[in-house]
């Protein structure tokens, strides 16, 4: 298993333990809400005390449904889920949560 395989399945299994939501390692085909799922992972080489190491990172993404209010209330919500999961059985820095608007054409 690849160091970034192993990653995501590391941070998958840790949120879906802590979660009352689905959550997917990958992007699943159809969205059902809410859920959690982890995208396209970015990789950098960095160093711990001269020794290298690789750092993977996951957007994590929660997809949550309702009125503008309550899709806040909800990513804040699952937001702090995510954080406290991802703390506790990996090393995380930085969370970020987004609203994202889709539009019908």
């Amino acid at each position: 298993m690849s160091i970034t395989a192993e990653a995501r399945t590391t941070l998958a299994a840790a949120l879906d333990a802590a979660l009352d939501v689905p959550v997917h390692a990958y992007r699943p085909a159809e969205l059902a809400t809410p859920c959690v799922y982890l995208d396209i992972a970015g990789r950098r080489a960095a160093e711990d005390d001269g020794a290298p190491l690789i750092v993977v990172t996951f957007p994590v993404v929660a997809v949550v449904d309702g009125t503008d209010e309550a899709q806040m209330a909800a990513l804040d919500e699952l937001g702090d889920q995510i954080w406290d999961a991802a703390v506790a059985d990996v090393v995380v820095a930085h969370l970020t949560l987004c609203a994202e608007t889709e539009t019908a054409a």
